[in-house]
């Protein structure tokens, strides 16, 4: 691996470390490690056949970013000229769309866009019956918004308010109450009590045996909190000291098996994950080899295709 690519305190050892030496205990927020310099293999500039693609691509990404870019000028030009958001989405082929009354937490705000902070932000403290300054949604999207009207908001009822106040309180309650049982229970586990015995007492408490899962599974349904408390335990110390909680509610988390890899399997991944590794070699070099062409370019751009974009 290259610079830039682990955890400062794994990166700065392992690249201290000369070839065939091993290092003392490393800590990083991912645990201990033991680091062995196997080979240190000098950078390199890949061949221009080998970067082609990789260069006509970011060339066209960089490029298709200053269109986007040079189209939220011209958008944010108009805004202050006129105003007129009908007429300036024909103009520019924009998409336009009609919103009605909505809260901070609506469920009519249904996509993306709308429910991200600089939209609510800009609907909230624009004046009525003026047009808001282009906002960047920071992913390469812009949009400008018209206040038609800003309805006041009022206190809710008692009896408006009531089955929510409820229900919120229940589930408050519900949680402080699992919280003690499941803190008691934690407590009689480290006395040394048996987990079958410990946790038949515990209302509404299950016993799940997940499938094998490693720390960065994508595909295991385990929460990833879970996974990390898992991946600190030893057969010597197998349960977690401390209650686990997550999306799903509040889970003590006890190892009970862990699984070694098999050898076999991981010298048949060694060479395509050397591959892989060697072409991350002489990023800094590439990237500034891009950075000129990029400068340096002539790019015709289809703004029909852009426009139907």
């Amino acid at each position: 691996f290259g610079r830039g690519e682990m955890v400062g305190t794994f990166e700065d050892t392992a690249f201290s470390l000369q070839a065939g030496k091993l290092s003392d205990p490393v800590k990083s927020r991912f645990g201990y490690h033991l680091i062995l310099v196997e080979e240190i293999r000098p950078e390199r500039i890949r061949p221009l056949d080998d970067v082609k693609v990789e260069i006509h691509d970011q060339i066209f990404v960089t490029k298709a970013q200053d269109v986007v870019y040079e189209r939220s000028v011209t958008l944010e030009d108009q805004l202050y000229a006129s105003g007129d958001l009908k007429a300036i989405s024909k103009d520019l082929n924009l998409r336009i769309k009609d919103l009605g009354p909505f809260s901070r937490q609506d469920e009519k705000l249904d996509n993306d866009v709308e429910r991200k902070q600089a939209f609510i932000n800009a609907a909230f403290t624009t004046p009525k019956g003026e047009v808001s300054n282009l906002i960047d949604l920071q992913d390469g999207r812009f949009l400008a918004m018209k206040i038609l009207d800003h309805v006041k908001s009022r206190n809710k009822t008692f009896d408006e308010a009531k089955e929510e106040l409820l229900t919120a309180y229940r589930a408050e309650q519900t949680k402080k109450i699992a919280q003690e049982q499941m803190t008691a229970t934690l407590e009689k586990l480290q006395a040394g009590e048996s987990w079958d015995t410990v946790t038949k007492d515990v209302a509404k408490a299950t016993t799940e045996k997940p499938e094998a899962f490693t720390m960065s599974d994508r595909f295991s349904k385990t929460d990833r909190t879970i996974r990390q408390a898992a991946f600190q335990l030893l057969m010597e110390r197998p349960l977690y000291p401390e209650l686990v909680e997550h999306a799903n509610g509040i889970t003590i988390v006890r190892l009970d098996t862990i699984i070694k890899p098999n050898l076999e399997d991981l010298d048949k991944q060694k060479a395509p994950m050397q591959a892989r590794l060697q072409q991350n070699l002489g990023r800094e070099l590439f990237s500034a080899m891009i950075t000129g062409l990029i400068a340096t370019s002539e790019i015709t751009v289809d703004r029909t295709l852009m426009d139907r974009l």
